[in-house]
């Protein structure tokens, strides 16, 4: 999955976009994440929780199905980790703040 984000004023993302192949999962929860980013700061973004996005998709979802609907915010908060310098998830074990992805 790619994803792509367009920042304006302060940090502000405009627009995010994003294409991959997946589970309709992955997939319709991604689309659903541009839309609760849109408006927010990089900043705000990165320490959203999951729960929120899951609240959002609104359905039980197995464990399995679970890593299809958080895939799209993993990439996202990577993007913007790259972009920004925005902190990782503590539960990733990044506490350096530093994601390897060889």
């Amino acid at each position: 999955m790619t994803v792509s984000v367009r920042f304006g004023d302060g940090d502000m993302i405009e627009d995010v976009g994003f294409e991959g192949r997946g589970c309709a999962i992955s997939q319709a929860a991604t689309s659903m994440l541009t839309d609760l980013v849109k408006g927010r700061t990089a900043q705000d973004v990165s320490a959203m929780p999951k729960e929120e996005l899951l609240d959002e998709i609104g359905i039980p979802l197995t464990p399995v199905r679970l890593k299809c609907a958080l895939l799209g915010l993993g990439v996202l908060k990577v993007a913007l980790h790259r972009a920004k310098g925005t902190p990782l998830p503590d539960e990733w074990g990044t506490s350096s703040g530093e994601i390897s992805l060889s």
